[in-house]
C-alpha cells in the first residue's frame, strides 16, 4: 500500500524548523543528466519510511538518531525526483542529500529511486541497490539468460538443472546480485556442483513484486517485473510444456522426468 503524500503526515512528526528549511531550499539539486532541479516542497521523512530504510541501508539515520531527515520533492521539466535529506538538528545543518550506488548503472542515484522488492505477498519488503532504469535494461534479457541456462542443463550442474525444473517457468525478473534472496533464505536457493566441489551455483529465484517511491504521486507505485520474452499470460502453461519436450529431447525424458520423483 502506498504511503499517504507528506501532507498528510501524522501530527506527531515534527515538523521541520524555518531554519531547517531555509537551509534546504539553498541546496543546489541536479538530476542524473545534471540538469539543475527546482525544490517544490520539504517534509519530515515519515516515521515509517526512516525505520525501513534504516533496517535496509547501512549508515543511514535511525530513530535514535538525533539528526534531521527530510523528504525534499524536486522537479525540471523533464522529471520529478525525490531527495531524502540529512541535516543537522541545529545551524549550521549542513544538508545533504542521502545517495547509493545503483550497481549496473555504477552512478549515485537518490535513495528513494532504488527499486524495493518481495518474494510473496506477505514477506518483507526489501531493497535492491538498482533503480527503475537499471532494471528496465536488466529485464530486457533476463527471460533468455534463464532460457539459456535450463536448455544447457543448468550450465552443466545437474543438481542445477533439476531444481530449476521443480521451480518451473518463471517469468518475473530474478538476480542473485541484485534481488538477492534474505541470508536467512539464500542457501535453499543454491546447490553444489558434484562435479565441482566447493562450486555453488544460483537458482534463479523470481520476484513476487516490485514497486519504487513515486515522486510525482508521493506514494509507492508497482513496477512491472515481467522480463521481456516471458509468455503472455495465459500462455504459461503451454510453452513450459512446449518447453520441457525440448529438453526431454536434448537431457533424456528420464533425466528431466526424474526432477519431478525425487
Amino acid at each position: 500500500m502506498a504511503e499517504p503524500p507528506t501532507s498528510k503526515r501524522p501530527k506527531n512528526e515534527a515538523d521541520l524548523t524555518d531554519s531547517q528549511r531555509d537551509a534546504i531550499f539553498a541546496m543546489k539539486l541536479v538530476d542524473l543528466e545534471e540538469n539543475p532541479l527546482a525544490i517544490d516542497t520539504a517534509d519530515p521523512l515519515s516515521s515509517e519510511r526512516r525505520t525501513y530504510y534504516a533496517q535496509t541501508v547501512p549508515d543511514f539515520p535511525g530513530p535514535a538518531d538525533e539528526r534531521v531527515l527530510a523528504s525534499v520533492h524536486c522537479s525540471n521539466e523533464e522529471s520529478k525526483v525525490e531527495h531524502i535529506v540529512v541535516l543537522n538538528p541545529s545551524p549550521p545543518h549542513d544538508p545533504t542529500p542521502f545517495l547509493q550506488d545503483d550497481k549496473i548503472m555504477f552512478e549515485e542515484v537518490p535513495l528513494s529511486s532504488l527499486i524495493q522488492y518481495r518474494f510473496s505477498a506477505d514477506s518483507p519488503w526489501l531493497l535492491a541497490p538498482i533503480s527503475v532504469e537499471s532494471l528496465v535494461f536488466y529485464r530486457s534479457s533476463k527471460f533468455e539468460i534463464w532460457k539459456d541456462m535450463l536448455m544447457k542443463g543448468g550450465n552443466g550442474c545437474l543438481r542445477a538443472f533439476k531444481s530449476m525444473l521443480r521451480t518451473g517457468l518463471i517469468t518475473d525478473i530474478y538476480d542473485p546480485v541484485c534481488l538477492p534472496s534474505p541470508p536467512e533464505e539464500a542457501d535453499a536457493w543454491k546447490v553444489e556442483d558434484p562435479k565441482k566441489p566447493g562450486t555453488f551455483v544460483d537458482i534463479p529465484r523470481p520476484v513476487h513484486e516490485l514497486r519504487v517511491w513515486d515522486a510525482a504521486s508521493r506514494g509507492h507505485v508497482n513496477v512491472d517485473s515481467r522480463m521481456e520474452g516471458a509468455p503472455a499470460a495465459g500462455e504459461e502453461e503451454k510453452y513450459w510444456n512446449d518447453l520441457l519436450v525440448q529438453l526431454r529431447e536434448f537431457h533424456g525424458a528420464d533425466t528431466v522426468d526424474s526432477a519431478f520423483t525425487e
